[in-house]
């Protein structure tokens, strides 16, 4: 690490530290945390005070070193020294600062703003300039976003509806989808457009005699293929904004909006995707009917209706043997279900005390919520459940941009938006992937619940 990033990673432990002390009373397993992020600071200290001597002497030296040792050297031989080359020509240099690291993440957003600039340009008759040009005048004709926009120029074109976008982009997206969703980050992601091997049965044994061969196991297996379906988000953004070359915060936008869209979209899709045409199928649609359990008709259970629910899940799996250690087992509800059960008093005592705090559990499982997931009004929401490993995400490479200007588009509060009457322009990103269960029987879901209603 340098400097630079050694100052970063302290300032971050110091701040778990103060979380971490926060606490009214620690766990052996936080103090166990707190004692190793403080060794760590007491070592980042050691290696950032040697830096600062090192970044130190580099500086003496170089204001040691003649500004002009070529004229020094030819002053030498004027006056009849025998000096043939600069006195500092053999003398060992510092070694070079490391060059900064790309952040591909930000340069997306660079990206997507040339591109659109560009389009507003051709839309509104202006002169007709290449994504890459916008670029060279935005950020200079050196920057890696203007290599990257030419190498998309290559091989799409824009004019006919869609730019292709380069795929060193791609992993840096997907990873910033990862905090925004609740299917993502705990699934397992694998590459897209491949065969993978799905288990049906588990395998059988049986006692056999002396020079006895083995019954044959019982074990069964299917195949599953992973065939890219397309995503989509859409980002609405104003022309004049676009035009704007002074405001530097339009590139933070495109990529986080993008992102946002793009993540909330594949997150719905994820848990309530049909599997009809080019959609996949969601948790919803995937798991088997006879893991899928109605929850009585109650607004209001108590704690022991709401533990009866909830065990008829667990029940089923113990009874199926699913195997749930290192498979990432835990519940997946709307925000207003969790509020209810937080809230859910047993005489003066919380009901379910472990859903408190910043990492909630229920019934010994983690908890993760999402406004997809949905909620208990009308005719109820619903609880998901599952050993979130055997979930898999295939993630094809294919990233493409296009834009419109006369579309409509529904936001957030389902109001038609049109665009063209709004002086906006729409730029929509088209990714490709696919979802599916490799062990169904590690899946269930609670219908209906009615809680807090």
């Amino acid at each position: 690490m340098n400097l630079k990033e050694m100052l970063e990673r302290r300032a971050k432990l110091v701040a778990e530290l103060e979380a971490i002390a926060k606490g009214d009373s620690l766990t052996d397993e936080q103090r166990a945390d707190f004692d190793k992020k403080e060794a760590e600071v007491s070592k980042l200290d050691e290696d950032i005070t040697r830096a600062k001597k090192l970044e130190q002497r580099r500086s003496e030296a170089a204001d040691q070193v003649p500004a002009d040792d070529a004229a020094a050297g030819a002053d030498a031989a004027a006056s009849g020294g025998d000096r043939s080359q600069p006195p500092f020509a053999n003398r060992p240099t510092a070694p070079a600062a490391p060059a900064e690291q790309r952040n591909v993440a930000n340069e997306f957003g660079m990206f997507v703003r040339s591109y659109a600039l560009a389009e507003v340009n051709r839309r509104e008759g202006r002169n007709t300039v290449q994504p890459s040009a916008v670029a060279q005048g935005l950020y200079g004709e050196r920057h890696a976003v203007v290599a990257d926009l030419e190498r998309a120029q290559t091989l799409s074109e824009n004019a006919t509806g869609g730019f292709l976008v380069t795929p060193n982009y791609m992993p840096e997206i997907i990873k910033l989808f990862g905090p925004n969703t609740i299917v993502r980050q705990n699934a397992s992601v694998v590459p897209g457009n491949g065969s993978y091997m799905k288990g049906r049965t588990g395998a059988s044994f049986g006692y056999v005699g002396e020079n006895e061969q083995g019954a044959e196991t019982g074990v069964t297996f299917g195949m599953m293929t992973m065939a890219e379906k397309d995503i989509s988000g859409i980002l609405p953004i104003s022309k004049k904004l676009l035009r704007n070359a002074s405001n530097y915060g339009i590139e933070a936008y495109c990529r986080d909006e993008m992102v946002r869209g793009a993540s909330e979209f594949e997150d719905r899709k994820f848990l309530y995707g049909t599997g009809v045409g080019k959609e996949v199928k969601g948790y919803y649609n995937a798991i088997l009917a006879a893991n899928v359990f109605a929850a009585a008709n109650k607004t209001a259970p108590t704690r022991d209706e709401v533990i009866v629910e909830l065990n008829k899940v667990l029940k089923a799996f113990l009874s199926a043997n699913v195997p749930m250690a290192g498979t990432n087992p835990r519940w997946f509800m709307s925000p207003l279900t969790k509020l209810y059960l937080e809230d859910l008093m047993v005489g003066d005592v919380l009901a379910f005390p472990t859903l408190q705090g910043d990492n909630p559990t229920l019934k010994g499982f983690p908890v993760d919520t999402s406004t997809q997931v949905t909620g208990p009004s009308g005719s109820g929401g619903d609880i998901f459940f599952g050993c979130h490993s055997y979930a898999m995400v295939g993630d094809s490479v294919a990233m493409s941009l296009s834009t419109s200007d006369q579309a409509s588009y529904v936001d957030g509060n389902g109001a038609t938006v049109n665009m063209w009457a709004q002086g906006m322009l729409g730029i929509k990103l088209d990714m490709s992937h696919d979802f599916a269960f490799r062990y169904d029987q590690a899946f269930a879901r609670i219908s209906a619940v009615k809680w807090g209603q």
